[in-house]
Order: structure tokens, then C-alpha cells, then sequence
């Protein structure tokens, strides 16, 4: 399968010459149940111990050039890609070469594409974007309770992930599609993923040409733990209490417990 991408300088062969210079599609498709099905349109005569290579597609598929970025592949550079767009007709499994123009730019391997579905596709190391990843952790005590005789203490998780890239590319805009680990349980409370899948999340970001652009990923979750009543001291629930992490009435108690202990 051949994929041409964006507009060749002058001179050069476009999409049109590519699809005018390749074989016509020799077949013709249609869905059969619970497959889709392509059929010769006229019989295929192969000699005796002859092998022969039959054109079944041939047409335009929606695309759009990305770099994909996943720290769990490479930490340092994102991937040269492609969006794309399926039409009404599937698209099936094999080898891919990616034309820019009329220069060879890349190889990938496609799986199955259904009718209408999207995919990205990685072809080759995007070396004129450096990608760098940030982590910051933090843990916040947001409540104190006291319930039969247990204390329970909510806190809040946050863990923010910054990604900066660097375009080092001068003339051309990069749009890179970064995918940030699923963590199922966590809620985003800046940037939204545009689409996910059942392992990575994926958020959008522009790098303007010669610039450096951020995305910073905050996700949050609310935990809770318990704990003995005698577990806190007493400066610890007075502090809690002026930052409004307990009520009144559970510092009160706190101090009844702490009356009868040393009794």
C-alpha cells in the first residue's frame, strides 16, 4: 500500500499522478454479513508455478500529518505520522509506504482498518522535535472525620505530567498528538484528551514553527484512609482545624479522648 502526503514542490509528480500512475483496482467490495468482501470483477488467469499481484483498492483516504508522541516508546523524539480517515470501504492489513511529494518518507505496517474508523500511524522519527517529560506529585489532607469511633481522612491526589517540545523545524508548523498512559480511577482537571484508547489517552498540542510548546496533563483523585483515634497529636488537629480540614465538633472529640487518657 503507498500513501502520498501534503502538496509536492514544483515539478514534482502530485497525488493525482500517483493514483493515475498506479494499477487500477481489479475488484470491487461490498459488506457479506459479518465481513466485507472483495470481488474480482473479471477472471485472473496465473500460469502453472506463477504468482501474481492483483490491485483490489485504489483511491483517496482522509489523512493529516502528526508526530505522535509516547514516552514509553522513546523518551527524547516524537514519531513522524499520519491521522487517517477511513472511507466506506475497509482497509486491509499489510505493509505501507509513506510518500511526502514524490520522496520516499517512511515505512509502517497497518492493521485492519473498518469502514469510517480512524488510525495513527507512525513511519519515522520526527528528529527536528525534541520532546521533554516532567512529573510532580503532590498529597493534600482535604477532611477529617470521626465515625464509630474511626478516624477517616480524605486526601487529595494530584500528579501533573509536563510535556514540552521543542520544534526545531523553522518553516513548518508541527501538530503532535502526545499519548499520556491510561489511569483509570483519575479525573482531568486541565487539558482534555481529544480521543482514547484502551491504553493511552491523547491530547492535541501545536508547536508553531522555531517554538516550544507545553502540555501539562493534571489528573486528580480523591482517597481515603482510616486510622485509631489517639493516632494524631493534639498541635497536628489544631492546625487541621484552622484550615478547615475538621470540624469543631471532631476536635472536641479529640480533646474528650485525650481528657480521659490521661485521667
Amino acid at each position: 500500500m503507498m500513501m502520498q502526503l501534503a502538496e509536492p514542490k514544483a515539478g514534482a509528480p502530485s497525488g493525482a499522478d500517483f493514483a493515475e500512475y498506479g494499477a487500477k483496482a481489479a475488484a470491487s467490495a461490498r459488506e457479506v454479513g459479518e465481513v466485507f468482501q472483495f470481488t474480482l470483477n473479471e477472471p485472473v488467469t496465473i500460469e502453472r508455478q506463477r504468482s501474481a499481484m492483483i490491485p483490489i483498492l485504489s483511491g483517496t483516504v482522509g489523512a493529516r500529518r502528526v508526530s505522535i508522541y509516547n514516552p514509553g516508546d522513546r523518551q527524547d523524539f516524537p514519531m513522524r505520522g499520519v491521522e487517517i480517515t477511513n472511507g466506506e470501504t475497509q482497509l486491509l492489513p499489510g505493509p505501507l509506504a509513506v510518500f511526502v511529494g514524490s520522496t520516499h518518507a517512511g515505512d509502517a505496517t497497518i492493521n485492519q482498518v473498518a469502514a469510517k474508523d480512524k488510525r495513527l500511524i507512525a513511519y519515522a522519527v520526527d528528529l527536528e522535535v525534541n520532546a521533554e517529560t516532567r512529573h510532580e506529585s503532590q498529597n493534600n489532607l482535604t477532611k477529617l472525620t470521626i465515625v464509630q469511633g474511626v478516624v477517616r481522612h480524605s486526601y487529595g491526589q494530584r500528579f501533573t505530567t509536563t510535556y514540552v517540545f521543542t520544534n526545531k523545524d523553522t518553516k513548518r508548523q508541527r501538530t503532535i498528538m502526545g499519548e499520556h498512559p491510561r489511569m483509570d480511577g483519575w479525573n482531568y482537571t486541565g487539558a482534555k484528551p481529544v480521543e482514547e484508547s484502551a491504553t493511552v489517552h491523547r491530547f492535541e498540542v501545536k508547536a508553531e514553527a522555531g517554538k516550544t510548546a507545553e502540555l501539562k496533563v493534571v489528573q486528580e483523585r480523591t482517597m481515603m484512609e482510616e486510622a485509631g483515634v489517639l493516632g494524631y497529636d493534639m498541635e497536628t488537629l489544631v492546625r487541621y482545624r484552622s484550615e478547615g480540614k475538621l470540624s469543631q465538633a471532631v476536635l472536641d472529640a479529640f480533646k474528650a479522648v485525650a481528657t480521659k487518657q490521661m485521667a
